[in-house]
């Protein structure tokens, strides 16, 4: 999926001067997703109405958020499968509306279980949502 990442065309020019310099060039690239590259970076990731994600992409959050946080990539294919850990800073975040709301569906126990819920009722201001931040995250800077 694009939230893990994909193949996609290496750019036109890039390949052609390439290609010109007599490099053999493949026509696709791996290029990673949100997920991989906040992993890679150490980076806070938010995932927006995490329950309304295939079923696909959330069972492979499963491995990200145990203790080992690891993910394996064998759709970027070669002869070795990439296993990567992730950064010490890495996290992820996310967001849903009930399961009752219309539309909306439950997360699987074994994904729920693997996050801290915290029941947030509407939030009318920003600052409102600023200040549940900076109490549950000190470090978290917001933008």
């Amino acid at each position: 999926s694009d939230f893990i990442g994909g193949f996609r065309p290496t750019r036109t020019a890039e390949r052609q001067e390439m290609m010109d310099e007599g490099k053999t060039v493949a026509p696709f690239a791996w290029e990673d997703g949100p997920l991989i590259k906040a992993m890679r970076n150490g980076d806070i990731l938010l995932v927006d109405e995490l329950s309304l994600a295939e079923d696909s992409v959330l069972e492979r959050l499963n491995s990200v958020l145990e203790p080992g946080r690891t993910i394996t990539l064998p759709e970027k294919g070669g002869a070795e499968v990439e296993e990567l850990t992730a950064h010490p800073d890495f996290l992820i975040l996310g967001t849903m509306n009930p399961g009752g709301d219309f539309g909306k569906k439950e997360l699987s126990p074994a994904l729920r279980n693997r996050f801290t819920e915290i029941w947030i009722g509407s939030v009318g201001k920003a600052s409102e949502m600023e200040s549940i931040v900076a109490r549950r995250m000190p470090t978290a800077s917001l933008l």
